[in-house]
């Protein structure tokens, strides 16, 4: 039998001291918005998004000044911007910005999320979890607007 310097592989020294990973369900940002796509679809829950390749097409196909007028105004919008009518004056509004495990907020993205609350889902777990807390938030919103617009009149 190998000493324990000299042991390789699974037995060897780095095996035995790193913390055993579950395997976790690894998706990609494009899986997850796929997921989201069919999840708002079937709750048919309207929702904004400006997909990817709108953003290649334009860069490709459009003039310069287009393309940095559009980026300026829209450049790190969520993914998704969920809209659900309260009533006949208003709407409830969730920004719902999809990511990896490990991906990250960039630049322009970080500005959105000071602006504005912006939920970030790493997980379809997560992206459902939230779809289901906007629809429950709708119903909460909905009879508070009703209460206060009767206290208005």
């Amino acid at each position: 039998m190998l000493d324990k310097a000299t042991q390789t592989g699974r037995f060897g020294r780095k095996a035995r001291h790193t913390k055993k990973n579950i395997a976790a369900l690894q998706c990609t940002e494009e899986q997850i918005q796929t997921q989201c796509d069919d999840l708002l679809a079937a709750y048919h829950i309207r929702y904004l998004r400006i997909p990817d390749w709108i953003w290649t097409w334009l860069k490709l196909n459009a003039p310069p000044q287009i393309v940095k007028e559009l980026s300026d105004r829209f450049g790190g919008m969520p993914d998704n911007m969920l809209i659900k009518k309260i009533d006949d004056r208003y709407n409830l509004l969730m920004a719902l910005e999809l990511k990896t495990a490990t991906g990250r907020l960039r630049g322009k993205q970080k500005t959105w999320e000071k602006e504005i609350a912006v939920q970030v889902s790493r997980s379809p777990d997560e992206t459902i979890a939230n779809v289901n807390e906007f629809i429950a938030a709708d119903y909460i919103n909905r009879n508070w607007t009703k209460e206060i617009l009767g206290k208005l009149k």
